[in-house]
């Protein structure tokens, strides 16, 4: 009986402390850093090597390589695995959280798909019309979105002190 009445009655877990402002400033320039800045450096080093090379200087043409693309599918779902890995999420987050993660998912893969249809020459069978200048704002506009998906969840779970 003594046993019971101990197990029955537990005390309540102490709620975790939140991180201070300047804590969460510091581990969101630490992920500024390490998903931002270093994930994206091919971009300035692809222009230097243009650059280097004596050709011309064409953003589009970087822009529409597949890097973006890749940089947006990683970092949403590196973000979305962290998020979901943790624990007492609420639910309308973790909707998000997926919602997030499809609707930067599923465009990556289709403008990705359009970008090597594209290689494939006129009139060949399977070439696909698509002017490579579009194909590379599409990728810059899903980079964005994932860019902002991430920092967005980053920043709710630093504020949770995960």
């Amino acid at each position: 009986m003594n046993i019971l009445a101990r197990t029955a009655i537990s005390e309540p877990k102490p709620e975790p402390e939140r991180p201070s402002a300047g804590e969460v400033a510091s581990e969101m320039a630490h992920w500024f850093l390490f998903s931002v800045v270093i994930s994206l450096a091919y971009l300035p080093l692809a222009l230097l090597g243009l650059y280097a090379f004596s050709k011309p200087i064409v953003w589009i043409a970087v822009l529409k390589s597949g890097g973006l693309l890749t940089y947006a599918a990683t970092i949403t779902s590196r973000t979305a695995g962290e998020y979901l890995r943790g624990e007492g999420r609420r639910p309308i987050l973790i909707s998000f959280c997926l919602f997030g993660l499809l609707a930067t998912i599923l465009p990556s893969i289709g403008v990705y798909g359009m970008l090597l249809a594209s290689t494939i020459p006129q009139g060949a069978s399977g070439s696909i019309g698509v002017p490579p200048d579009r194909i590379g704002w599409i990728s810059l506009v899903v980079a964005i979105g994932a860019f902002i998906y991430s920092f967005g969840f980053t920043l709710q779970m630093k504020r949770e002190g995960a």
